[in-house]
């Protein structure tokens, strides 16, 4: 008999976590589920340190293929109706599938049901939220768990700090169609604003996920991680342009403008006080989105000048842009 829920777990050279990431699910207090390990071709330990689980896990491995790539064969691989998606340096708390399946089974209208979380270092807890800013837009006071439509918060930015938050039905997956691989970065929110585009989202406030944070990962460091995403979201909103009804057109244009903006200004901020030539090839980059934008060719400009002339252009780019901090 198949199981009710797959954990499908994606890892590439993560020996160093793998089993204790595995040990977190092995120990839910929900019982019905399976797991399957994408090894998306570890050069290191790791194929060693699956094969000690047995029959516990199943494992496929797979040429390396990136992120997208791996989740998609592990939910090719899954047999329940619902999967949980699990990164494999991250952590569960023991009550995690138990608290998102009694939430799938009170909505089944949902496709995407959200857990929260803490951010990790060792031992060394990183801020209180995962969702950060946007929980106070989500819940109030007194709520623990919400279902709506939340196409429009999404299409701001990504929010959802790591996959080993979310759960989806199997049956949703197959409808939106598969991770696009072609998403180098952010194929999680390319996933999650297709899902939130057709079907309500369900945000629990349990904090049952441990998310590890490392500067070398594929996103790099905080300070980077706005600039590396920012092509990647670009072409996940251009992509949404293509299929929305002219209402929901001119909200994902206007999205696109005003992040335009703001990273116009945060990257002239960034260049002056960390490293000009990235902030400027990364301006010249943008230009492919947006190739007339003022802010863009303004904050280039600024770059180019001497600090006192420069300085003129940022009471300018402020009233374009609005405040953008890095």
């Amino acid at each position: 008999m198949a199981p009710n829920v797959s954990v499908v777990i994606t890892t590439y050279n993560q020996s160093r976590y793998i089993e204790q990431t595995i040990r977190s699910v092995l120990e839910q207090s929900y019982r019905d589920f399976e797991v399957v390990v994408v090894d998306d071709g570890s050069t290191d330990e790791t194929p060693r340190l699956l094969a000690r689980f047995g029959d516990q896990i199943t494992v496929v491995r797979q040429a390396n293929r990136g992120v997208a790539g791996s989740r998609n064969t592990g939910v090719r691989h899954a047999r329940g109706s619902l999967v949980a998606l699990l990164d494999g340096d991250d952590l569960w708390h023991p009550d995690k599938l138990t608290v998102q399946v009694n939430a799938a089974r009170e909505h089944p209208e949902s496709g995407l049901i959200v857990v929260e979380g803490v951010m990790f270092d060792g031992s060394v807890a990183l801020g209180s939220s995962l969702l950060g800013d946007r929980a106070k837009e989500i819940f109030s006071e007194t709520d623990n768990q919400v279902t709506g439509s939340f196409y429009e918060l999404f299409l701001n930015r990504n929010f959802i700090m790591t996959v080993s938050q979310v759960m989806i039905p199997k049956e949703i997956l197959e409808s939106v169609g598969p991770s696009d691989e072609a998403v180098r970065l952010s194929s999680d929110y390319d996933l999650y604003l297709r899902i939130a585009s057709k079907y309500r989202v369900t945000f629990l406030k349990d904090k049952l996920t441990y998310w590890r944070y490392s500067p070398t990962s594929s996103s790099g460091p905080d300070i980077l991680r706005i600039f590396r995403f920012a092509h990647d979201d670009f072409q996940i909103w251009t992509k949404q342009l293509r299929s929305a009804p002219p209402a929901r057109a001119r909200m994902i244009r206007d999205n696109m403008a005003r992040r335009i903006n703001e990273l116009a200004l945060t990257a002239y901020y960034f260049g002056r006080r960390h490293n000009r030539v990235y902030a400027t090839r990364f301006l010249l980059s943008m230009l492919r989105w947006r190739p007339f934008s003022i802010p863009l060719l303004l904050s280039l400009t600024g770059l180019c000048c001497p600090q006192f002339i420069a300085g003129a252009f940022g009471p300018i780019a402020r009233r374009l842009a609005g405040k953008a901090r890095i």
